[in-house]
């Protein structure tokens, strides 16, 4: 059986103020992680998003590059998280992190405990 690593968080876009990238930590490890298995293991995101543009991107973007979508979550009251990245004159960034999005609302549930008690790293 192939090991199952899961990655359990925050699914967002960080927004410049020319264009969104796919971001979050747990995310990004999991996109990397999955390149490095291959077919050789599972990579599982557990995250939630909203039922929005930037949720169905979100979901696009994760199977284009061979990742799990099938605990993503979908909310229909929250949108997609969102980081807004200013830039300073100098090129120094800055954050601010939109609260009360659709990952701060990840729901565990009994399928997420009995595939917890499959992985081999959570």
């Amino acid at each position: 059986m192939r090991p199952i690593v899961l990655s359990l968080g925050e699914a967002l876009f960080d927004c410049f103020p020319d264009r969104a990238i796919l971001g979050g930590a747990p995310l990004n490890l999991l996109v990397h992680l999955q390149q490095l298995l291959g077919t050789h293991g599972r990579g599982i995101l557990v995250s939630r998003v909203g039922r929005d543009e930037l949720g169905q991107q979100v979901l696009d973007q994760l199977a284009e590059r061979g990742v799990e979508t099938d605990h993503v979550q979908l909310d229909d009251h929250r949108p997609t998280g969102t980081v807004q990245v200013m830039l300073s004159p100098t090129g120094e960034p800055s954050y601010a992190i939109l609260e009360n999005v659709a990952w701060d609302y990840i729901e565990w549930n009994g399928e997420l405990q009995k595939l917890s008690a499959d992985c081999a790293a959570i």
